[in-house]
């Protein structure tokens, strides 16, 4: 360990009044200011920010007002049938009136919509070929397949744990019952406020018969129950190891003092830049969200993670390499700066490759996965500050 003999010979000997605490009061203030911005922010960020979107809306009544909503719509299913098996409409007639009066308001500003859907002769089970739309909202659905709405869909719902079901079209028809009002619940996407939105779906819904002169259908009216995307966000400060994160925010300190410390009078910013990056680099991290997943999908973003030592291994090296040429440098605090940041990076690192295998859960997998995404962002964070004062060194020097 060359590059500590030589910072205990540039640095901590010569500065015997280092020892003294005072003068390390303005980095220990910017410290407990950052800290108190941190706490405050990500508080309000993470526990007090709930968006309130108008799906979130649209759900809470549709849940405060349930039974009188369904009632609403039972009936309104009842009458449109009628419409047809009374003989008051032909079928083409029917199915006209359906695409034109699709939708039905049960109070100002709620209003819910009927799609019909047909099934062709051949029942082959899972072929999504065999269902066409015969009535919906969405003009350009009338007269296409399932497997174009459904792969629309599917294309839209967010990368979370639930997952749409490409059997549901077969679903209505197999558990409806001819002459009764059926109710079947499953995931889907919604288009509200320009963008579409992963929800769940109550859906009532009635089976017609197929006759000769036509197939066998079903008209559905269906109410948004649940929005997916907001319950399934998360927040990374919720999972990531809370000691992880005060060991960062302390080292961050240690390294401040440090630099500080070791700098000349027109270098001693360097240590306020460093203290003020590093912290807001750890804030927006813990500020970030995604949606919860699958066992498989953490798995795999934890390869993804895992496979990022490679490319931290790869600096490691180019910066051994750096820290060898300042120890050669004429701007000594250079060096005992990047030797310092580099041997916290290593230390980061090798805390990181700790591995653990009693994680059973997803929730486990996504706090190991967050805390080790953080180790290793941090380390490479703290070895970019290597390769610029590699550059300030070189900027320096041929001046």
């Amino acid at each position: 360990m060359t590059f500590l003999k030589n910072i205990s010979k540039e640095f901590l000997i010569p500065h015997k009044h280092l020892l003294n605490p005072t003068y390390y009061t303005p980095v220990i203030i910017l410290y407990v200011v950052i800290v108190c911005i941190q706490v405050v922010y990500l508080y309000k960020a993470v526990y007090e920010k709930k968006t309130v979107t108008n799906l979130d809306r649209l759900v809470k009544y549709n849940q405060d007002n349930y039974t009188d909503i369904v009632s609403f719509l039972k009936q309104q299913l009842i009458e449109r049938v009628e419409l047809l098996t009374s003989g008051k409409m032909t079928y083409p007639e029917w199915l006209n009136y359906m695409s034109e009066n699709h939708g039905v308001t049960f109070s100002e500003g709620h209003t819910y919509h009927f799609f019909v859907c047909e099934r062709g002769q051949v029942k082959t089970p899972g072929d999504g070929d065999q269902f066409k739309i015969a009535a919906n909202q969405t003009s350009k659905y009338i007269n296409g397949g399932w497997k174009d709405i459904y792969n629309d869909a599917a294309d839209k719902f967010v990368f979370i744990k639930q997952a749409l079901d490409p059997n549901t079209l077969l679903r209505f028809f197999e558990m409806g019952k001819p002459g009764a009002i059926n109710k079947i619940t499953y995931y889907w996407v919604d288009y509200i406020e320009g963008k579409f939105t992963p929800i769940l779906e109550d859906s009532y819904f009635m089976v017609i018969p197929g006759t000769k002169d036509n197939n066998e259908a079903i008209i559905s009216v269906s109410l948004d129950m649940d929005n997916l995307k907001a319950n399934n966000t998360f927040y990374y400060v919720k999972y990531t190891r809370k000691t992880y994160i005060v060991m960062l925010s302390i080292m961050t300190l240690i390294i401040a003092i440090m630099l500080y410390a070791s700098s000349t009078e027109e270098s001693r910013y360097n240590s306020f830049i460093f203290l003020i990056l590093t912290n807001y680099y750890l804030t927006e991290f813990l500020d970030n969200s995604e949606y919860h997943g699958t066992t498989e999908t953490e798995l795999k973003k934890i390869q993804q993670v895992n496979s990022g030592v490679l490319s931290v291994s790869f600096l490691i090296g180019v910066n051994t390499f750096i820290i060898t040429y300042l120890t050669k440098n004429d701007h000594k605090d250079l060096f005992v700066q990047s030797a310092l940041i580099f041997a916290v990076s290593v230390i980061i690192l090798l805390i990181a490759a700790f591995k653990t295998t009693d994680t059973i859960t997803v929730n486990q997998l996504l706090t190991d996965r967050l805390s080790n995404q953080l180790l290793f962002n941090f380390c490479l964070l703290m070895n970019i500050f290597v390769v610029f004062s590699y550059i300030l060194s070189v900027l320096k020097k041929h001046k």
